[in-house]
């Protein structure tokens, strides 16, 4: 049986004026499953590789084997490049080039309902398979603009935050000067269950709103999160707008509990499970 010699695959990361990018993520898959996969899922997880290019945006692949390939080029700052047609591979191919268009981004002009504009802001932005595309935080100026230079051009969902208020979805097309967002108030939500008070058993909490969306907000890092952890029995959640929510719990034990409680828009809120 002839073996197939792995080929080397490389090339170049620019600007639209010819300019190298430095440090663009550049990955490289299978057109088709391989051999051993399940629908979408790679059994064997060494089929798609992952580089970066250098500072004179050079870039290689050393052990490609021969098929047909997709290629992605992304890098902040830039909008990810175009799709190409498929990349076959037969042999080596060290003259790829990929060329990359700056981002438009996205200034937006946060206030709380107090009318105070935050020191700085969290942002998300989703694609349309509700995956982060971008995920930052910002210091705004003095009329509370902040401004996210790596979101393109495009329609997303925003899931937007700062400290003392509610996180707030919002919708943009294309690029908008300055999107206006109102955080509103916001509080905290403290739900024990007696049950896991004593209970070394690791439980973790959702919620979702009247809408069936799962609550998300911005930890104090500005990393998004929908799920937060029991300790001693309580869960402590941040930024809780006003309103009926549905808690999900469920334990590392199987053991899951569901119910239907109020944030009342008080600084806390305390409710009980049983």
């Amino acid at each position: 049986m002839a073996l197939r010699r792995a080929a080397i695959c490389g090339g170049r990361v620019v600007d639209e004026e010819g300019r190298p990018v430095a440090l663009a993520e550049v990955s490289l898959r299978p057109h088709e499953p391989p051999p051993g996969t399940v629908g979408t899922v790679e059994l064997a997880g060494e089929d798609e590789q992952h580089t970066h290019s250098d500072e004179d945006g050079r870039f290689e692949f050393a052990t490609v084997t021969p098929g047909e390939y997709e290629v992605d080029a992304f890098a902040r700052g830039y909008q990810p490049a175009e799709p190409q047609d498929l990349l076959e591979v037969a042999g080596d191919a060290e003259g790829l080039r990929y060329s990359l268009a700056p981002a438009a981004g996205l200034a937006l002009a946060v206030r709380l309902a107090s009318g105070r504009r935050p020191p700085y802001v969290h942002l998300a932005v989703f694609d349309a398979a509700g995956w982060p595309l971008v995920v930052e935080s910002r210091k705004s100026d003095d009329a509370g603009k902040a401004f996210f230079p790596t979101v393109p051009a495009g329609e997303w969902e925003l899931l937007v935050g700062a400290p003392g208020g509610a996180p707030a979805r919002a919708q943009v097309s294309g690029p908008v000067e300055p999107a206006e967002v109102v955080l509103s108030d916001a509080g905290r939500l403290q739900v024990r269950l007696p049950g896991l008070v004593e209970s070394n058993v690791q439980a973790r909490l959702r919620l979702t709103g009247p809408d069936a969306l799962a609550f998300r907000s911005f930890d104090d890092t500005g990393r998004i999160r929908d799920t937060w952890e029991l300790r001693n029995g309580t869960a402590t959640v941040e930024g809780v707008p006003a309103g009926e929510w549905n808690v999900q719990v469920v334990a590392a034990d199987g053991a899951s509990w569901q119910g239907v409680v109020v944030a009342t828009g008080a600084p806390v809120t305390e409710v009980e499970m049983q």
